[in-house]
């Protein structure tokens, strides 16, 4: 229709129509340019709306990405942590099963030593015993001895031509009625001059042990038997006996007491007199000399 030449005026009746098919026509292209523009900005808007959605999408997978991979680290880490714990915990039990190992150790290690000490203990009380039993005999024999011997001395010094007991003495004494009284007398008299003897006599004893000890000490025999000891008078009262043999008097005898117990404590000791004079033991003797040490 545009091809179409326009339609004159003096066309005739038909221009009136043939202008309003012109203004219908330019309607038409210009409602079709509209429509095309509108469909242009619709596309484009479909267009925008795409591209925003797809960056949305793109945003969206981003962020999951990053939550996969943040909870990826957190179950790594948390596995880590859990593995730190477990291993804490086996070697918590491993050093714990160690520590009760070596409790158990030096559980059954005190009870061995405290058997063993007390095995000692009981031995050592033995041959303790078995010393005090020694002792008593020997005290014992040498009270008997210096008993013996002062009833001898005693009858010696009453009738010295025959040499009878004062036993004998005694009753002959009583045989006559005249000297009853200084008969009954005398015997008392006798027994004190016998005990006060005696006692001198045991003090001259351990003077004699004190010399006869320095003597052994400062030369001692090369090979040294149960009978070369000088052992002590009486195996009882060595600590009054020393002190008696060192001339203490009332005044200083506490003082005098505690040097010679020292003095005693080093001759006697077991340990010491071994480290001083083991070497030169007999091997036959060397039992029965550190038994009676």
């Amino acid at each position: 229709e545009q091809s179409k030449p326009p339609i004159q005026e003096n066309g005739g009746l038909f221009s009136g129509l043939f202008n309003k098919i012109d203004e219908i026509r330019a309607a038409r292209i210009k409602a079709g340019a509209e429509k095309k523009q509108q469909q242009k900005e619709e596309g484009e808007a479909k267009e925008e709306a795409r591209k925003e959605k797809m960056a949305e999408e793109k945003e969206r997978r981003a962020r999951e990405t990053e939550q996969r991979r943040t909870k990826e680290a957190e179950e790594k880490a948390h596995k880590m942590e859990e593995k730190a714990r477990k291993d804490a915990v086996s070697r918590s039990k491993k050093e714990a099963e160690g520590l009760r190992k070596q409790d158990v150790e030096e559980k059954r290690k005190k009870e061995a030593d405290a058997k063993k000490r007390e095995a000692e203990q009981k031995k050592k009380e033995e041959q303790e015993e078995k010393l005090r039993q020694a002792e008593n005999k020997k005290r014992n024999e040498a009270q008997e001895k210096t008993r013996k011997n002062a009833e001898a001395r005693q009858a010696g010094a009453k009738n010295p031509t025959r040499g009878s007991s004062f036993a004998g003495s005694h009753t002959n004494t009583n045989s006559n009625p005249a000297g009853s009284s200084s008969a009954s007398a005398k015997p008392v008299l006798e027994r004190r001059a016998s005990a006060s003897q005696a006692k001198l006599d045991l003090k001259t004893l351990w003077k004699q042990h004190e010399t006869a000890w320095t003597n052994f000490e400062a030369t001692p025999p090369s090979q040294i038997t149960y009978q070369n000891v000088p052992w002590p008078p009486e195996t009882d009262e060595v600590l009054r006996g020393m002190v008696s043999a060192a001339g203490a008097d009332k005044a200083n005898e506490a003082t005098v007491a505690k040097q010679v117990y020292r003095k005693a404590t080093m001759r006697w000791h077991p340990d010491k007199f071994l480290a001083k004079f083991g070497a030169r033991l007999s091997l036959t003797d060397r039992e029965r000399v550190l038994d009676q040490v």
